[in-house]
This record gives C-alpha cells, structure tokens and sequence, in this order.
C-alpha cells in the first residue's frame, strides 16, 4: 500500500531529568512505508511500564504490517489496540513482577488523504492543517480531563489539579477496553504530532502550534520539543512524533 502524499516523519523519546523516573518507560513506533506511527507511554515502574510500551508497539506494527487494500484502517487499529490490551493484561497477571503494568496508546495511520487516529489514556495526536489552524484530535482519558468535559471542572482549575495526570483508562489495565477511534480526511501541509504527556506538560497548545508552524524538518521540531521540555525541568518521560505530509 503507498501513499499518494510525500510523508517524512521523525522522533524523539527521552528519559528526562527527574531522578524518580530513572527509565524511559515510553515507546513509539514508525512504519513510515505503512504509514503508521504511535505513541505509547507505560505505568508500573521497575521496567514493567517499559514492557508495557513496547508490547504495544509491537502489536500495532504486526497489524499494519500486515495490511492489505481490502482491510479498513480503522477495523485493523481496533483490533490490534484491542489485541494489545488483552496481551498486556495476561502478562501482568502471569508475572508477579509486571502485575501494575500498562501503557497509554495514540495511533496514527495515513493512507492517501486518509487519516485514522486511536487512542487510550492521555498521550494526544494533534494537527496543524495546511492553513495553520491547531486541532487536538483527541480527549484526554483522565480523571480530571473527565470532570471538564462534564461541566464539574474548569479547565482553569484543571491546570493545577494534583490529579491532573491520573489515567482513567490504559492498556492492560482490565480485560477490556473503551478504544476512541475516528478517520479524517488530510491536505497537503498537514503536520501531525503525537506525544505523551511528559511534553505537554510543559508545553502549551499554543506552543505547540508555533513549533509545528516552524517550516524546519520534523528531526529539527522533535530536537527543539525536547529542548523546551528540558529548559523547564523535563519532570517525566518525554516521546514525541511528528508526521508531516506533503504533496
């Protein structure tokens, strides 16, 4: 399967400063010639969030790798999501060592000027499309996130809240999992970004937009990503990925 488009891709995924989090427990993947890339970031400490992460990304490259015409995107990364979930808490249950781990999920699959995004947990895929316009293309699955959506919580009072990074749904963390998943179409000039939460927590949406608007290649935006969150402390694992189509 070959895009129409011209796509360059590019990541970056670092430990960061904080003493407590002494591994990188993100992941990410890209397929550039499958055109999928993804984002996953894992909980559970003393590597089991490592093997969370990276279990995940396997799964959802076995599946893309696998691919034919005839098969619907957004069917395959349900099923691989899904699959990963069901793997991840089978070994956290036969393994003692493992047993708290899980990971987050955001997925993106481009084919022509079709996009497919999934996701669990609050690693976040944005868009900047070709008029420069910044679209979060996914919610946060947090406690806090929640509490806004349903009216109970400014996002005001949201930015300070001490439970602000507390996940309300992850891979493995039950059997079964509530998969968002949604298909858009894609122009020339798109530039995507998934990340997990250890850049937005210091980088604003704003910022955000600024960085993607920058014509530099997606390598030079993924180094100046990392520097940013590095200038303000890197509290958490940082990954980011960026996707940038063009005609």
């Amino acid at each position: 399967m070959e895009n129409n488009f011209n796509i360059t891709s590019a990541a970056v995924s670092d430990r960061g400063l904080s003493e407590k989090r002494p591994e990188n427990e993100d992941s990410f993947l890209i397929l550039e010639e499958r055109g999928v890339y993804a984002v996953a970031d894992g909980v559970g400490g003393a590597q089991a969030g490592d093997v969370a992460s990276q279990m995940a990304m396997e799964i959802l490259g076995e599946a893309f790798i696998n691919l034919t015409a005839d098969l619907d995107a957004e069917d395959v990364m349900r099923a691989a999501i899904d699959r990963a979930n069901g793997s991840i808490h089978q070994m956290a249950a036969d393994l003692p060592q493992l047993s708290s781990m899980a990971t987050t999920i955001v997925a993106l699959h481009v084919y022509g000027n079709i996009a497919t995004i999934g996701h669990v947990g609050d690693s976040r895929a944005y868009r900047l499309d070709h008029a420069s316009v910044l679209r979060r293309e996914t919610d946060d699955h947090s406690v806090v996130e929640e509490e806004v959506r349903a009216g109970r919580m400014t996002p005001e009072q949201a930015v300070n809240h001490p439970s602000k990074n507390v996940i309300s749904r992850a891979l493995g963390a039950e059997g079964d999992v509530e998969i968002e998943l949604k298909t858009i179409m894609v122009e020339p000039g798109t530039t995507f970004l998934l990340c997990s939460d250890g850049v937005t927590r210091h980088i604003s949406d704003g910022e955000i937009s600024e960085i993607l608007e920058d014509g530099s290649d997606p390598a030079a935006l993924c180094a100046r990503i990392k520097e940013i969150c590095y200038e303000r402390g890197a509290e958490d694992n940082l990954t980011a990925v960026i996707v940038r189509v063009s005609a």
